[in-house]
């Protein structure tokens, strides 16, 4: 039987930008049965999964997977490290949430950067990537570019300059509530595209000047022993 580590709100709730139309999104990190660790079965980790029911989508990450995906830097799934939406958790997981700092590095700055430069490309050359749902084509037509692409792309070079600056990873924008506005204001087509790239380039700029105040790895050291340590635990119940 499956054991769940931690379940957590992620997307636009978690960043307190999100609508009476936006879906709610979380995230579920889980541990497969013991035998799964010690046995023939696994070949591979399983990769995250989405389940869909009323409007709320539930991504759900194997321990061990999500792990790695954390020390690339994911955005999409470190993110929940810094959440303060927590749903279920166990005592694994804070400890988790205590360290999140571990997985900060200058591999972090790339990926967000990396994240946010494949964004602001759906922003200017959204007629290459033929990916647009309807919503997406509705915001082309009505603004005359993909407005939540370019919040998206807004978001992610904001926190690369910040974590960059000062080392802190931000995540739930109600804290900053200029911030919000602005994200808010992008998504509601308020900026001409071109404002909305010069700011994006101007913190990635800010990001690629400080990102030596950052380690060079993340502590691959402290997450491998919390892995071990966990599922010894696990294997031991």
């Amino acid at each position: 039987m499956e054991t769940v580590l931690f379940k957590t709100r992620s997307g636009s709730h978690l960043y307190g930008t999100n609508t009476p139309e936006s879906d709610e999104d979380f995230i579920e990190v889980y541990l497969k049965e013991p035998e799964w660790y010690i046995g023939l079965t696994a070949v591979d980790d399983p990769k995250g999964k989405m389940t869909v029911s009323d409007d709320v989508d539930t991504t759900r990450f194997e321990f061990r997977h999500f792990l790695r995906l954390c020390l690339a830097y994911n955005p999409n799934v470190v993110e929940v490290l810094q959440s303060p939406d927590i749903v279920e958790q166990s005592e694994a997981a804070a400890i988790l949430h205590a360290n999140r700092h571990r997985f900060i590095s200058k591999r972090s700055i790339k990926a967000l950067v990396g994240y946010c430069v494949r964004m602001r490309a759906d922003v200017e050359e959204h007629w290459r990537t033929g990916k647009q749902g309807t919503k997406r084509k509705a915001l082309i037509e009505q603004f005359g570019y993909d407005t939540k692409a370019a919040s998206h792309a807004w978001r992610l070079a904001c926190t690369a300059a910040h974590l960059s600056e000062v080392g802190v990873h931000i995540v739930d924008l109600r804290k900053y509530p200029l911030r919000q506005e602005i994200i808010m204001d992008i998504r509601n087509g308020v900026y001409e595209k071109e404002d909305i790239m010069y700011h994006i380039q101007q913190n990635i700029d800010i990001a690629d000047r400080h990102i030596g105040n950052l380690p060079d790895e993340p502590d691959r050291e402290w997450v491998n022993q919390f892995c071990i340590e966990t599922l010894r635990r696990h294997i031991a119940k």
